[in-house]
């Protein structure tokens, strides 16, 4: 099933509690995100993702691991990741 966008918009922002995550998309065509800690601190930021890339959730996933393991490595405690429900 192909995801849409506001599946993959959801599922991006809750992939990095506690911390915030501010998602923006630029045209239904690419997804840029954000990621700020306790003290409103930007500690990860990405862009320019293409959505067609994130539309298979085992692609999504894929990619959200990857970005929370950056920000494991950099000492942040980040809740199990779980995709939203559709």
């Amino acid at each position: 099933m192909v995801l849409t966008d506001d599946y993959i918009k959801a599922t991006v922002e809750a992939a990095f509690r506690p911390l915030r995550c501010v998602v923006k998309l630029d045209y239904d065509v690419t997804l840029s995100f954000r990621v700020f800690d306790a003290n409103n601190k930007g500690v990860l930021r990405c862009g320019n993702l293409p959505l067609d890339d994130l539309r298979d959730e085992e692609r999504l996933k894929s990619n959200l691991l990857e970005f929370r393991e950056r920000l494991k490595q950099r000492g942040f405690r980040l809740e199990p990741l779980t995709l939203s429900h559709r």
